[in-house]
């Protein structure tokens, strides 16, 4: 037995030792090198079992060099195989890191509701001047920031989507009394007898794959807020309660502080304040948004709608950023909530059973990908059924656009 350092081409093993060698005793290294200039530094070789070779020290005032003759056959080389690439304990650890791989404790969202949620904590673990002042300056900029988004929904809804809702409905009773006979049946020359036809093959359900394109884009804009807003409710919901007498309890982890207990009274009142009317909003613009978008006449403006909605998704960032000072910014991002720790994941921690370990894993991979798979057919075939069964835009519409222009357009095309 002997340390170990590296193997070099020539097949000669050196391993540069701080004292004498030992017989079968692991020896340190704290440097090596081969002759061919070729080496390492630092750190514990680890032990091998070695054949017997021809063994010659050589020593200097630093330290002694064993030389060890060895050929390649010698040398006890692990083969890889597709089973085994690492150890046990590591794939132990691997499993259970898998099992459970998001951190300890979640940030709070950085906008005016993530503001509102560390004064509101802020105000349960101290009930000081200073903390009041924050408190309620943060909670005028929560009520600013949504009544503006009350009122730019109300406005939108008003100014712009109700009159282009108006529009395209004219547009197609018109389609309807021009461009068909008595019988219901579409004219020949209707392009030629109606003068609106450019402006029908406009209509976004005259394209109704590249409308239903961007209508799921814009579902899943929404729907990433509705799930952080659950997502959060759901970890402040698990928080257990604090000692009597105490409204939050916290932890102080190097430069963070891990809310750990909150009473009932406080969760309620985050849920009302913060993330009620934040649902809220998300579920009416999507409707509103999926209303405007059926009604946009152009497929530029169709685009550029799209686009603008999103905007309105992003006025609680844009009145964190304008209205509170980096300082309380810097101390909203202090401000952690600790993850209940799941059930199987306790487990999986106070067990040594490798197998229930790994079972346990592949049970909350299976579970990950349902909620994958969900969360795609959610955002496809929602935006499906509105599409098909619940738009109002143009009720009773009979997809009687689509064929005809595209029978236009591949004329002009041809042409």
């Amino acid at each position: 037995h002997f340390g170990s350092s590296r193997l070099c081409s020539d097949s000669v093993h050196y391993v540069c030792l701080t004292a004498p060698p030992q017989p079968l005793l692991p020896l340190s290294a704290k440097s090596c090198r081969c002759r061919g200039g070729v080496g390492c530094r630092g750190g514990v070789a680890e032990a091998m079992v070695m054949p017997t070779p021809s063994l010659q020290c050589k020593t200097d005032e630093r330290s002694m060099l064993l030389e060890a003759k060895v050929t390649a056959a010698d040398v006890d080389v692990p083969k890889k195989t597709g089973s085994t690439r690492i150890g046990t304990s590591d794939l132990a650890r691997i499993s259970r890191k898998e099992l459970d791989p998001l951190p300890q404790y979640t940030d709070l969202p950085e906008s005016i509701y993530g503001a509102a949620m560390m004064a509101t904590f802020r105000f349960s673990l101290s009930d000081s001047g200073s903390v009041r002042g924050i408190a309620v300056s943060v909670m005028l900029g929560l009520f600013i920031n949504t009544g503006m988004q009350f009122y730019i929904l109300f406005c939108t809804k008003k100014y712009i989507a109700g009159p282009a809702v108006m529009h395209v409905r004219q547009l197609y009773a018109e389609y309807h009394t021009s461009a068909f006979d008595d019988a219901g049946h579409l004219l020949d020359d209707w392009t030629e007898a109606w003068d609106r036809t450019d402006e029908l093959c406009q209509m976004p359900l005259s394209q109704p794959y590249f409308y239903l394109a961007l209508l799921c884009v814009w579902t899943g804009t929404c729907y990433v807020d509705l799930c952080e807003s659950f997502r959060y409710l759901t970890y402040l919901w698990k928080l257990p309660e604090p000692a009597a007498g105490k409204s939050a309890e916290c932890d102080h982890e190097a430069e963070a502080i891990v809310i750990t207990h909150l009473a009932r009274g406080i969760k309620i009142t985050i849920a009302v304040l913060v993330f009620l009317p934040k649902v809220f909003i998300a579920m009416f613009l999507w409707w509103l948004g999926a209303r405007w978008l059926t009604s946009t006449l152009g497929f530029q403006d169709l685009m550029l709608n799209a686009v603008a909605l999103s905007f309105i998704t992003e006025i609680d960032e844009l009145i964190y950023k304008v209205i509170v000072p980096t300082d309380i910014q810097a101390i909203v991002n202090t401000y952690k909530i600790k993850r209940a720790e799941h059930e199987d994941h306790v487990k999986a921690t106070q067990t040594e059973d490798m197998n229930h370990v790994h079972q346990m894993r592949d049970k909350a991979f299976v579970t990950r990908i349902a909620g994958m798979l969900l969360a795609l057919a959610f955002n496809l075939l929602f935006p499906m059924v509105y599409m098909y069964k619940l738009q109002q835009v143009l009720p009773g519409y009979q997809w009687d656009v689509h064929g005809p222009c595209e029978e236009r357009v591949r004329a002009m095309l041809d042409g």
